[in-house]
């Protein structure tokens, strides 16, 4: 039974790189503690409110809220499913369909909702194009070309940023295009291939690349404004405040920067190579390879927790205040853990072999997974769905 769940994740890790179909729920522009409700309760067991069946040959997934921190999604009664190449726009409610989208293409990005508008990037046989459609109707409203040849399935990065739209390819490619009309702002090439996900501040993006390297540009214009070598590849980064970077490597180191300086603040080592640095109120939450989730001291990076689960963390920890939403990928089970120490408060437990394929998401008042045998919407209120 391992042997075979480990071929399953091994499947699974193979289909991320060569199938990238995206559901996506995500926060316009807010911060998590105003994405959740006060009243969410974790502690008592969570009631099922519907479930959407899929074909389990067919993968998608959920995506975050466009390479922040956070797994949220605007507070909006729709969920925005995407299959090979086509968008399909669901009620959260009670996940029945709204509209059909044929994109021409297959999606290689998350997608990023604005009030009115779905942003996403295709790859077609021309190439990569940018699209931005009508949330209402599905309908494309204006589309652009991006320079550059397609890069297999690889994953294209997106942030809406005020009045432009910032666009990084894995080939370290970056455009910012008018929100507006698609019109190019700027071009910037890193020369190098990116080895984790860019982390977005206010003005500024950052990121590790095939190269070794560090590299902070700016939103404004696309100019370098922080390059450095390091020792090993940087595989996970987060920006901590304006002036303070953290990333993690290769080999399971953690180093925190100060910008302003560029000195380095502290520096720890962990078992393995880093996967996600994930900031909280309480402090950094870090999963590596060695299948361990903890959470560091921003200030000095002292370890003020370790816990270690039967699978690797392939999605992002979601976390809801002072807790954290953990799955794994060896088993089915969904684990609720405080923030403060650590201790599982409460858990899931789906179907042996209904393996997670994506990150957990909010919305509103209810907690959604993404798994290979569909989606499943449950409720963060005592009272349960009907509350919702």
């Amino acid at each position: 039974m391992r042997k075979l769940k480990k071929n399953v994740y091994k499947i699974f890790r193979v289909t991320y790189f060569f199938t990238i179909l995206f559901f996506n729920l995500i926060l316009h522009a807010q911060s998590l503690s105003q994405s959740v409700p006060a009243n969410i309760s974790l502690i008592h067991p969570l009631q099922q409110c519907w479930k959407s069946k899929i074909n389990p040959t067919v993968s998608y997934f959920f995506g975050s809220d466009n390479g922040s921190e956070f797994n949220t999604i605007l507070s909006e009664n729709s969920l925005l499913p995407s299959f090979n190449q086509r968008l399909e726009q669901l009620d959260s409610k009670d996940g029945h369909r709204i509209w059909i989208s044929e994109l021409d293409g297959k999606i290689v990005s998350k997608l990023f909702i604005t009030e009115k508008e779905i942003l996403l990037v295709v790859k077609t046989d021309e190439g990569y194009i940018f699209k931005n459609i009508s949330k209402i109707t599905g309908i494309v409203n204006w589309k652009a070309k991006l320079d550059g040849s397609p890069l297999g399935d690889d994953e294209v990065f997106l942030r809406l940023l005020a009045d432009r739209i910032i666009i990084i390819n894995q080939n370290g490619d970056c455009y910012a295009l008018n929100k507006e009309n698609g019109e190019f702002l700027w071009k910037a090439q890193t020369g190098a291939k990116l080895t984790s996900q860019p982390a977005f501040g206010e003005n500024t993006v950052a990121f590790g690349n095939a190269d070794r390297k560090l590299v902070m540009i700016s939103v404004v214009d696309g100019t370098k404004i922080v390059e450095f070598k390091t020792k090993n590849l940087i595989t996970a980064i987060a920006l901590q405040t304006p002036a303070q970077l953290v990333y993690g490597d290769k080999k399971g180191n953690i180093f925190a920067m100060d910008l302003k300086t560029d000195n380095k603040i502290w520096e720890i080592r962990q078992g393995a190579e880093i996967s996600d640095i994930n900031p909280s109120r309480i402090g950094l939450l870090v999963s590596s390879f060695d299948n361990f989730v903890y959470l560091l001291s921003p200030n000095s990076g002292k370890v003020l927790w370790k816990k270690r689960f039967p699978g690797r963390i392939l999605y992002k920890p979601l976390i809801l205040d002072k807790y954290a939403v953990v799955t794994n990928s060896y088993d089915s089970n969904v684990a609720f853990i405080d923030l403060k120490d650590g201790r599982t408060i409460n858990r899931l437990v789906f179907e042996e072999g209904n393996y997670f394929i994506n990150n957990v998401v909010v919305e509103r008042r209810l907690i959604i997974f993404s798994n290979t045998l569909g989606i499943t919407a449950y409720s963060l209120l005592p009272g349960g769905c009907k509350d919702n």
